[in-house]
């Protein structure tokens, strides 16, 4: 479960500083602000990463696979409940 709360905050900064680059009116506050709050939770989990890789560094890929599982059905359920062009100001682009 930490590692799937590691990868979706990744994503959440990538998908984060690519919406305020491409937005008509950027918020840069509410960026940083977010972009602060992702950084805190990643160093809290250091530990737990440095943990899992274990004495030779090597992490079990079963860990990976499930992460990664887990982390694309979050994204989808967001992007199912929430669509991109839903809110207002947004072009949809043909």
């Amino acid at each position: 479960m930490p590692l799937t709360i590691i990868i979706v905050t990744l994503l959440a900064v990538v998908i984060g500083i690519s919406r305020q680059i491409y937005s008509v009116i950027p918020q840069w506050t509410q960026l940083f602000g977010g972009l602060f709050f992702a950084f805190w939770v990643l160093c809290h989990m250091y530990p737990f990463a440095k943990g899992l890789m274990g004495r030779r560094g090597r992490v079990p890929t079963i860990i990976y696979v499930w992460a990664g599982l887990l982390a694309i059905c979050i994204s989808l359920l967001y992007v199912t409940l929430n669509p991109p062009g839903d809110q207002p100001g947004d072009a949809v682009v043909l």
